[in-house]
């Protein structure tokens, strides 16, 4: 769903995808699945050192989803953004504690920043930076203030 070079991308090779997944037959509507974070690198035309930087367990992923939407942003801080579509759930997307219809803040390795707004709520994901985003077609970061537009 979307693609990125990291800052540093010409220091550590690091690419980051985001991807619709499912553990079963992705042509039938009633697996359950979800987006997925990772990143890597290609070496002699091959994508190696894969990570995962955010997948939700089995028991947050949706049949049947549509409107997945993901776009990744990164800020002069450090951090990554990315976003998840509602999957047509869009009351899902008033929820901390299920993954469709936000934005989220990570950094690039996938560890969480503690700050997030959510990281230490009980129930949340804590990867959530803002709700009710339902589905984000962009990401911008803003010229002069630095804040993130979605």
């Amino acid at each position: 769903m979307d693609i990125a070079l990291d800052p540093d991308y010409k220091k550590n090779g690091w690419i980051y995808l985001s991807f619709s997944h499912t553990k079963g037959d992705p042509t039938d509507k009633n697996v359950h699945g979800m987006t997925k974070v990772v990143r890597g690198k290609i070496r002699n035309d091959r994508w190696i050192n894969e990570q995962t930087l955010f997948e939700v367990p089995d028991s947050l992923k949706i049949p049947g989803g549509n409107r997945w939407g993901c776009r990744f942003l990164f800020d002069d801080k450090g951090f990554l953004y990315f976003t998840i579509g509602d999957m047509a759930r869009a009351t899902d997307s008033q929820d901390p504690g299920k993954p469709s219809g936000k934005t989220y803040r990570i950094y690039p390795d996938g560890s969480i920043p503690k700050d997030n707004p959510f990281a230490s709520k009980k129930g949340a994901l804590p990867a959530v930076y803002t709700l009710g985003n339902r589905n984000v077609q962009g990401l911008a970061l803003h010229p002069l203030t630095g804040d993130i537009w979605a």
